[in-house]
């Protein structure tokens, strides 16, 4: 309940905004549920469209972003188990840990979502290589825990 209190704090009052430059008139409140860490919240929030139609604007999940309807901090969780597993073993995860149901086709959305911003950040970041102290001698490569030591010799490179 907390959760959708502080998520109604990204809405508007319903007054007409301008989004650029076109202006949005609300179409009232419209109720949708949204996935949060601790479960499903559902919230009636403002919608809104040009006089002319066209596609609808949500200010709560702009302002909120939100990632198809999971709230920042889901995705971020869904994301981390993502990462170590696949979307049935989340799934797993959420429902013996959390009590919670979750489709697989959410976890996928969302943490594919996530995936598509981080690579579109990615190309604003720098990194800068680290300092070696010293020249790289040897390289080891991993196949599911079985260390395979390579040499490599001057004449191979």
């Amino acid at each position: 309940m907390a959760t959708g209190e502080a998520l109604k704090c990204f809405d508007t009052d319903g007054s007409p905004i301008i989004k650029e430059d076109t202006k949005l008139t609300s179409r009232n409140k419209d109720s949708k549920k949204y996935q949060t860490p601790f479960g499903i919240v559902e919230i009636e929030r403002h919608v809104y469209q040009s006089s002319k139609g066209g596609k609808i604007f949500c200010p709560l999940e702009d302002s909120a972003r939100t990632i198809f309807a999971a709230t920042p901090k889901f995705a971020q969780q869904l994301s981390r188990k993502y990462s170590q597993g696949n979307a049935n073993s989340v799934c797993s995860d959420l429902k013996e840990n959390h009590n919670r149901s979750v489709a697989k086709s959410t976890v996928q959305n969302v943490t594919d979502w996530v995936g598509s911003i981080a690579c579109a950040q990615e190309e604003n970041w720098d990194y800068a290589p680290p300092e070696i102290d010293e020249p790289i001698t040897t390289v080891v490569f991993s196949l599911d825990g079985a260390y395979i030591l390579m040499a490599l010799e001057s004449e191979c490179l």
